[in-house]
C-alpha cells in the first residue's frame, strides 16, 4: 500500500488511521514506508524488513550476457529496463534482457524474451545466471526481488523509487535517482566492462542479503512480542 495517496483521500485516511491505531504496535518494511506513513499521521513503532530463507539461493560465478527484469506492473518501468539494453547492444554488447512478467516484444526485440509465467524454481534460476537485476521502479515498499537477486550474488540496478536499504550503493548494485535509461546501461556497462567489479558486488550482494535471513528476522518480531523496543 501507498500510503502517499491517502492524502487526496480525507475520508480513506480518517480510516485508516483509526485502523492502525487499534494496534499496540506497527512494523513497516522500510523507512521509506514509515515516512510515508507519518506524513499521513499515522505512527510506524518498529522498522523490520522482509525475511529471505538464504539457502534456497545459490550465488554462481558462471553467468550469461543477461539482463533480469521481474515485475509487470507499469510502476516497474519495463520499458526504461528494454531501452537501456537496446541501448547497450547498440553500443556492441551481445546482451539479452529476460522479462518476467507481461510485456508485448515489438517485431525488431528478438533480444527481449519474455517469460509470462515463471516458477519459483526458474526464477531462482534466473537470478543464478543473470548479470545483472534491473529495477527501475517509481515505489516499493522493499521489493523481494531486489533481495533475491542480492541472495543469489547478482548485483541490482535499481530506481528511485526502491528502499535505500535494499541494498547498498556502490557495492551490492547501484541505485539510479531518475528514470533514464541512459543512466541505467551506464551502470550495467560498469559490470560488463569490469569482470573485477562484478565479483566484488557479487560478494557484497550475498553478504547484504544475509542480513534479511529468515531467523533473524523471526527474531526481531519474537522480540516485540516478548514486549522488546
Amino acid at each position: 500500500m501507498r500510503f502517499s495517496e491517502l492524502e487526496g483521500d480525507p475520508f480513506k485516511r480518517l480510516i485508516t488511521k483509526k485502523l492502525y491505531g487499534l494496534y499496540d504496535c506497527v512494523v513497516c518494511v522500510s523507512s521509506k514506508v514509515a515516512s510515508e506513513m507519518r506524513e499521513v499521521g499515522i505512527r510506524c513503532d518498529r522498522i523490520i524488513p522482509i525475511p529471505i530463507i538464504l539457502e534456497r539461493y545459490a550465488p554462481s560465478s558462471r553467468r550469461e550476457p543477461i539482463i533480469l527484469h521481474v515485475g509487470a506492473s507499469a510502476r516497474k518501468r519495463s520499458e526504461v529496463s528494454v531501452m537501456a539494453v537496446k541501448m547497450l547492444r547498440d553500443m556492441g554488447y551481445d546482451v539479452k534482457l529476460v522479462v518476467v512478467g507481461h510485456y508485448r516484444a515489438g517485431a525488431n526485440e528478438s533480444w527481449v524474451i519474455v517469460k509470462e509465467r515463471c516458477s519459483d524454481s526458474e526464477l531462482r534460476e534466473l537470478y543464478a545466471k543473470a548479470t545483472a537485476l534491473i529495477l527501475p521502479s517509481e515505489w516499493e515498499g522493499f521489493p523481494y526481488v531486489v533481495l533475491e537477486a542480492q541472495a543469489s550474488g547478482t548485483p541490482v540496478v535499481v530506481g528511485p523509487g526502491v528502499p535505500s536499504e535494499a541494498l547498498v550503493d556502490g557495492r551490492s548494485g547501484f541505485k539510479v535517482e531518475c528514470f533514464d535509461p541512459r543512466e541505467y546501461a551506464e551502470k550495467i556497462r560498469l559490470l560488463l566492462d569490469n569482470r573485477s567489479l562484478w565479483d566484488y558486488m557479487s560478494r557484497e550482494a550475498r553478504r547484504y542479503a544475509e542480513n534479511f535471513d529468515h531467523v533473524k528476522i523471526a527474531e526481531a518480531y519474537l522480540s516485540i512480542l516478548e514486549g522488546g523496543t
